[in-house]
């Protein structure tokens, strides 16, 4: 079995909250099926990085899935980090 890493800094538990939470809508988009395919979704990992980060104190941005979206069309669909 794979072992699972957790986030290092901040700025790495801001991203796996968000990533967290936009496969959690994802998977509950599909099990209503208001979409098909994309990956499949651990949804108790997912669970215990939001427990995790929320001790924290990081919450999933509101819009994760926006800017994950505007992401993806900057850079013609790929993802990619941004520059600091």
């Amino acid at each position: 079995m794979k072992t699972k890493r957790n986030p290092k800094n901040l700025r790495e538990w801001q991203e796996a909250a968000d990533a967290a939470e936009l496969f959690l809508q994802i998977d509950s988009a599909r099990s209503y099926g208001l979409i098909t395919g994309g990956p499949a979704v651990d949804v108790d990992r997912c669970e215990e990085l939001l427990k995790l980060a929320a001790r924290r104190k990081i919450r999933p941005n509101k819009d994760a899935l926006g800017l994950i979206l505007q992401g993806l069309k900057t850079t013609g669909g790929q993802l990619v980090e941004k520059p600091r």
